[in-house]
């Protein structure tokens, strides 16, 4: 089974994460598929659909960086996730 993982950012084409997550994977003997999900907008709608789209195709988890991390935050209350884990800046 594959346990699926993304990254929720703004230009994150070329992001490394997504490599250095499936090897961390491979190590620990999980099957990862880490995912960039590149939003053009900046704006908390378009995280908030990011998050909705990771939520509808069974994302596992994700990341999120640059410009989102504060509108992660605010996500707590607008969005009904299954589940938030740890937050760090």
């Amino acid at each position: 089974m594959t346990l699926r993982l993304g990254l929720i950012g703004a230009g994150i084409g070329q992001s490394r994460m997504p490599r250095l997550q499936r090897h961390l994977g491979w190590l620990c003997g999980i099957d990862v598929a880490y995912e960039l999900i590149d939003v053009k907008g900046c704006t908390a709608p378009d995280f908030d659909e990011a998050v909705q789209f990771a939520i509808d195709a069974g994302f596992a988890g994700v990341n999120v960086t640059h410009p989102f991390k504060q509108c992660a935050w605010g996500a707590r209350r607008r969005l009904r996730c299954r589940a938030w884990g740890p937050a760090r800046s």
